[in-house]
């Protein structure tokens, strides 16, 4: 989705990904890295689900200290060298799956639900 009115008030286009409450509740239910550290715990919002999608392809880019799981239209990252280091970032998902993404961290996900 894209912000006209941003875009007419500051003269460059903003691409947004909006969700509902019923549906943070349910990315925070399915996280699959339950048993992990979720300081080191980051959910990739994807545009759409992507079309095409290789598993394989993208875990060949997961070092020891990484894992990753792509569920629908989210990944969940766990880095536990920070985000900062990792080579799975906003391009490296836009680049393979196609589609737009952007990033938040464990806490941020859980703080949409006291909004």
């Amino acid at each position: 989705m894209r912000a006209p009115k941003i875009k007419k008030a500051f003269g460059f286009e903003v691409k947004l990904i909006l969700g509902n409450l019923d549906q943070i509740r349910s990315i925070i239910k399915k996280n699959p890295f339950k048993n992990k550290d979720e300081n080191y715990l980051h959910v990739t919002f994807l545009q759409e689900k992507p079309k095409r999608y290789s598993e394989d392809e993208m875990r060949q880019s997961v070092t020891g200290a990484e894992d990753l799981a792509v569920l629908g239209s989210e990944v969940y990252l766990f880095c536990q060298n920070g985000y900062g280091r990792t080579k799975l970032n906003n391009t490296f998902f836009e680049r393979k799956l196609g589609v737009f993404a952007t990033t938040r961290n464990w806490r941020t996900v859980n703080a949409f639900l006291s909004i």
